[in-house]
């Protein structure tokens, strides 16, 4: 009969050792997630900082022109061999 309880007292100690070990890994596993977004977001925001001072450098540089300045394509229609056919 004490054999029996030490071995239900063992077993019950095994599966509480078990459970114990499982919810500190979710534990961990947890922190380690939020410090990786954590990270994402520093670095997103960086990437942020980098982008505005590449922007800023791109403005001091281009000199300011005028929207009707610009030098835009001219369009060139050519008629084909088929308008002529057809007449137009």
């Amino acid at each position: 009969m004490t054999a029996k309880i030490m071995l239900i007292v063992l077993g019950l100690g095994v599966t509480a050792m078990a459970l114990l070990s499982q919810r500190q890994q979710r534990i961990d596993t947890a922190y380690e997630i939020t410090r990786i977004h954590s990270r994402c977001d520093d670095i997103r925001t960086s990437l942020w900082d980098v982008r505005r001072a590449i922007a800023q450098e791109i403005v001091q540089l281009k000199p300011e022109t005028p929207m009707d300045t610009l030098n835009r394509p001219e369009v060139v229609h050519h008629r084909s061999d088929e308008d002529s056919v057809n007449g137009g």
